[in-house]
C-alpha cells in the first residue's frame, strides 16, 4: 500500500493508522478521522516532467540565498476578455462615483459649471432651480458603490495579470512563499518549506451555469502544494509549463527519485 496523504492538512499518514476494513483513517497531525474514500494517494499526480528541459516562458533564480521558480502565465484570449469587462464595468462604476464626489464638493464650496448634482436630477444636470444634492446622499452613493469599486479594481489587476503576469515560487531557507500578479500588485501566499510533505499535479471538474439554466463542466488544472496547509498554483499556466514548475519544485524539496 502506498502512502496516503491527508485531505485535510496534506500530512502523510502512516499505515499503522489506516484501518482498511472500516475504509477510515487517522491524521495525528491535525487529529481528524476521515474516510479513505477522501484520501489521494502520493504517487497519484506525481510530476514526471525533466526540470531540467527548461520550456520556453520558464526560469529558475538561485543566488546560493534562495532559489525561485518563474513561470510565464500570460494568456493574451483572458487578458481581452478581462479588458473588455474591465472597461465596462469601471466606466459604468465611475459615472455614480463621480456623481457622489462631485455632491460632496459641491457642499465645500467647489463647483463645476454643468456638472453639480442637484436632488431630483443626476450627474451632468446643469444647475438650476432644483436644491443641491444632501451631503448624506452623496456620501450614501459613494459608500453603496465601494464593493463595485473593489471588483473593478480586481478586473483591472486580472487583465494586468493576463498580459504581463508571472507565478513565482521562492524557497529561502525556512521562508517560502508563492506570488502570482504582475509588478508587486498580486496574490502571495506563505508556507513552511520543511513542513512539505507533497507536491502534486491535480485534476478537478468544474461546472459552471448559464443564466439560460445549461451548464458546461471542464477540467481545471492545477498544482496543490501540501505543507501543513494545501496551496494551490498554476491554474492560469500552460500545461507544459505547469508541469515542468511541478517537477522542478518536486526535485528541489525531495531531490532526484
Amino acid at each position: 500500500m502506498s502512502k496516503v496523504i491527508c485531505a485535510q492538512c496534506g500530512a502523510a499518514i502512516p499505515a499503522v493508522d489506516v484501518n482498511i476494513e472500516k475504509g477510515i483513517a487517522l491524521c495525528r497531525s491535525c487529529e481528524t478521522i476521515t474516510s479513505l474514500a477522501d484520501m489521494v494517494e502520493s504517487q497519484e499526480g506525481v510530476p514526471t516532467a525533466d526540470p531540467d528541459v527548461v520550456p520556453d516562458g520558464c526560469r529558475v533564480d538561485a543566488d546560493g540565498i534562495s532559489t525561485a521558480f518563474i513561470v510565464n502565465i500570460r494568456s493574451p484570449v483572458t487578458g481581452a476578455f478581462f479588458a473588455f469587462f474591465s472597461l465596462f464595468w469601471n466606466s459604468v462604476t465611475w459615472v455614480f462615483v463621480g456623481i457622489g464626489v462631485l455632491g460632496m464638493l459641491n457642499h465645500f464650496g467647489v463647483q463645476i459649471p454643468g456638472l453639480t448634482p442637484t436632488q431630483s436630477g443626476s450627474g451632468g444636470t446643469p444647475a438650476g432651480s432644483n436644491a443641491p444634492m444632501p451631503l448624506g446622499v452623496s456620501i450614501g452613493i459613494i459608500a453603496f458603490m465601494l464593493p463595485f469599486i473593489a471588483i473593478g479594481i480586481f478586473t483591472m489587476i486580472m487583465t494586468l495579470t493576463s498580459f504581463f503576469g508571472v507565478l513565482r515560487v521562492r524557497f529561502e531557507g525556512t521562508k517560502g512563499s508563492t506570488f502570482a500578479g504582475v509588478g508587486p500588485i498580486g496574490l502571495r501566499k506563505k508556507f513552511d518549506p520543511g513542513r512539505i510533505t507533497d507536491i502534486r499535479l491535480v485534476e478537478r471538474l468544474v461546472t459552471t451555469h448559464s443564466e439560460h439554466g445549461g451548464s458546461r463542466t471542464r477540467p481545471q488544472r492545477s498544482i496543490e502544494i501540501h505543507a501543513g496547509k494545501k496551496i494551490k498554483i498554476g491554474t492560469t499556466a500552460s500545461d507544459e509549463r505547469r508541469e515542468w514548475l511541478a517537477a522542478a519544485m518536486h526535485r528541489h524539496v525531495f531531490g532526484r527519485r
